[in-house]
């Protein structure tokens, strides 16, 4: 199944159960129009229906736009951003059985028990940098700051989540994404 989001189309193996949750009829109907203020992840997928595990990606395009979104990043407000989206929508989650809801049944365990595993994805892209040549200082010193930028976040997502809920979670790009996802992103 291939999900578009934005200039970015994420394709999952026939095997998995995906959606782009926040275009949901339930997420509209049912969760937006009781509490407008909840938030949701972009997409949900259940890689292994058989291990009973949960995916939540977020997608974050920042190709030019990097200048509006750069005290966001610094903040540390990107990555609360991305972990409120990640609780509203595991809450939300929840209501589904409650509700009657077969568009997102599949999401939920018939009695209401979390998955043994939940993984946040912050898939971000960037305006790549370019190296004009091998002494390209100021290129090599915006990668740099970029690879730190991109640890400090996923070393704050970790505190956050893995230490504190038992969430797992990673930033990725088309740039580093491996073959051990599993699914692909293309741009559009």
């Amino acid at each position: 199944m291939t999900i578009n989001e934005g200039n970015l189309a994420f394709t999952f193996p026939d095997t998995w159960t995906s959606v782009k949750y926040d275009e949901t009829k339930f997420y509209k109907d049912n969760i937006i129009s009781t509490a407008a203020n909840l938030k949701a992840v972009d997409i949900l997928a259940i890689p292994y229906p058989q291990r009973n595990s949960l995916l939540m990606i977020e997608v974050k395009d920042f190709r030019g736009h990097a200048k509006e979104n750069q005290e966001r990043h610094g903040s540390g407000k990107l990555v609360v951003e991305v972990i409120e989206k990640a609780m509203h929508t595991l809450s939300a989650l929840y209501l589904v059985k409650y509700c009657g809801n077969s568009e997102l049944a599949a999401f939920v365990a018939p009695d209401l028990t979390p998955p043994p595993r939940i993984e946040l994805v912050l898939f971000m892209e960037e305006d790549p940098i370019v190296l004009r040549h091998d002494n390209d200082t100021k290129s090599k010193m915006e990668m740099q700051n970029m690879r730190n930028r991109i640890d400090n976040m996923t070393l704050s997502f970790r505190q956050k989540l893995k230490d504190k809920v038992k969430i797992s979670s990673k930033i990725i790009s088309t740039a580093s994404i491996k073959a051990r996802d599993v699914f692909t992103v293309a741009q559009i």
